[in-house]
């Protein structure tokens, strides 16, 4: 076992992870390995570390650099998902004021990249402190607006954080619609690609949680999502049909004057062939499903039977698993609301339904055995923090 190592094992990987004379491959490492004693034992973690080292750590990675450098690999990247396991390992009687306490200092700073550390610190405790984040929202979305206005990097955080928070705590955003909806918006017509892709990830997840809230801003909404849909990046394009069939669902009947345009770009974008744009066809796939059973029948049934045919034509003609995925939600969502209308059609639909039934495309099989545990399990006694 490693249990007796694990206390020198645990400060060798600190003294590594916080040495910036190193190569950043070999802090990676070290990192990780924390991240994983944390996962994975984190009651000798608590017992064997002192927690304020960690967490300045964990901002020093994040704060080391001032360039906007790719996260996918990056320090960056390491220091923030510590923060996010010790908030999900760790009870937040433990970890939540250390780490706040960083965060307001942080989020003064005159340095961008320390201010954004701050955001995605509070965006990532959003799930393992949720509680806490929901206690203290009236200091937290101040942070979080004058991010929306800031420079790049911190505007992307503070995007990310917004749709973070929109999962994580459904009624927090609510409120502050009024100020929050302008700048998503504002978002949306950003130069740089990125921004527009993460505000209208951010916007899709605001209507998910509370659409209630962003009826009052449908009209400019929706212009702005018509819009998105015009975009040069293909990402931003998707992410905004995305948002958009959000925005449908959520209209209803109210989105019967802009049904026209939308319907009409719909309908191409149902017919793309093109192996690398079948995910707009499958979003598009999508949007209309959603459009079917929010708009009146009367506007929708002059295309219904254009839409099912180009819709039965893919399933015909192109065989991905994935684009029959979108079309078998969008028949469901079809036979909910237009049941006799799509009657016709089942004859010709259940062949491929059934044959979907019995294929084993997607199937994982995993074995029954008890797998590899590296630790023993832990007494359920929690230790005090050493600190």
């Amino acid at each position: 076992h490693l249990q007796p190592m694990v206390p020198d094992l645990l400060r060798f990987t600190l003294t590594v992870s916080a040495n910036t004379a190193l190569e950043a491959s070999l802090r990676q490492h070290a990192l990780y390995f924390i991240e994983f004693i944390i996962e994975n034992k984190p009651k000798s973690f608590l017992a064997n570390v002192n927690l304020q080292d960690v967490i300045h750590l964990c901002f020093l990675v994040m704060t080391e650099s001032d360039e906007e450098d790719d996260e996918e690999n990056s320090l960056r990247m390491y220091g923030s998902q510590i923060i996010d396991v010790l908030a999900l390992e760790i009870p937040s009687k433990y970890v939540w004021q250390p780490i706040m306490e960083r965060v307001v200092q942080y989020i003064q700073s005159p340095r961008a990249v320390e201010r954004r550390a701050a955001i995605v610190a509070v965006t990532v405790i959003s799930e393992g402190c949720a509680d806490r984040v929901e206690e203290n929202f009236e200091q937290i979305i101040p942070w979080i607006l004058a991010g929306l206005k800031d420079e790049r990097q911190v505007r992307q955080s503070a995007l990310v954080a917004v749709s973070e928070i929109a999962k994580n705590l459904s009624d927090a955003l609510g409120p502050y619609h009024e100020v929050l909806v302008p700048l998503l918006l504002q978002a949306t017509t950003d130069q740089a690609d990125i921004i527009c892709i993460k505000a209208y990830y951010a916007i899709s997840h605001y209507i998910a949680c509370d659409p209630e809230a962003l009826l009052p801003h449908l009209d400019v909404l929706l212009k702005h999502l018509m819009s998105g849909l015009n975009h040069e990046n293909m990402e931003v394009k998707e992410l905004a049909l995305n948002a958009l069939s959000s925005a449908v669902s959520m209209a209803g009947k109210k989105f019967d004057p802009y049904f026209p345009e939308t319907i009409s770009v719909m309908k191409d974008w149902m017919k793309i062939v093109e192996p690398n744009s079948l995910f707009i066809r499958n979003q598009a796939t999508e949007c209309v499903a959603m459009l079917a059973g929010a708009v009146s029948r009367e506007i929708f049934l002059p295309h219904f039977k254009e839409v099912v045919s180009t819709t039965m034509t893919g399933l015909e003609s192109i065989d991905d698993a994935e684009m029959r995925e979108f079309i078998y939600r969008f028949f469901e969502q079809l036979a909910r609301v237009y049941a006799e209308e799509l009657s016709p059609y089942y004859p010709q639909l259940m062949p491929y339904l059934l044959a979907s039934c019995q294929s084993s495309d997607g199937l994982v099989y995993q074995n029954e055995g008890d797998g590899f545990n590296l630790f023993p399990d832990e007494d359920p006694e929690t230790p005090s923090v050493n600190q």
